[in-house]
């Protein structure tokens, strides 16, 4: 039976999807942490012009540089390090990668799981930088998933920090 429709996938009341996520989700109070760290990235603090002082009593503007975050966590046994992005489907589906590249999401928390709940490591990615750099329009060999009915590439962290895509990162040396 097909049911909900989730980012161009018809999904069935049980699908992998569902018991990938819930399984992330457990990794919610991580998650809020990494983006509580992140926020003096991505909020600015100024000085206010004399001008506003004088007339406007402000002494400080603050900027906030907004948009939606894309998670993903990768599971323990995952002893790859670089940011791998869906990027084909054979259900003709619209892929991570397209999406990202069409200008969805601002932000890309990625992360692996340590255990239950926490991180063994993270990076936190300016998608907007992202797809500047060129990256995305690169090409990339695509790495079949084990279920033949996927695909991803792989970006390498050392890629994304010479790019500058990479704002913040809790990475183990």
């Amino acid at each position: 039976m097909t049911g909900l429709k989730h980012g161009g996938m018809r999904l069935t009341s049980s699908t992998q999807w569902q018991n990938d996520k819930g399984w992330a989700d457990n990794y919610f109070t991580s998650i809020r942490n990494v983006i509580y760290k992140v926020t003096c990235q991505i909020v600015k603090i100024e000085v206010a012009p004399d001008q506003e002082d004088k007339e406007n009593a402000t002494d400080y503007k603050i900027t906030l540089e907004t948009g939606n975050i894309a998670c993903r966590v990768r599971r323990p046994s995952c002893k790859y390090r670089d940011l791998t992005i869906r990027a084909t489907r054979t259900s003709g589906s619209k892929t991570e990668f397209e999406k990202i590249r069409e200008g969805y999401a601002r932000w890309y928390l990625y992360a692996w799981a340590k255990d239950g709940n926490t991180f063994d490591a993270w990076i936190f990615v300016d998608l907007d930088k992202l797809r500047e750099s060129g990256l995305l329009e690169q090409k990339h060999g695509v790495i079949s998933n084990p279920d033949g009915k996927t695909g991803f590439i792989a970006l390498s962290l050392n890629d994304l920090f010479l790019n500058n895509c990479i704002i913040a990162e809790g990475l183990k040396t």
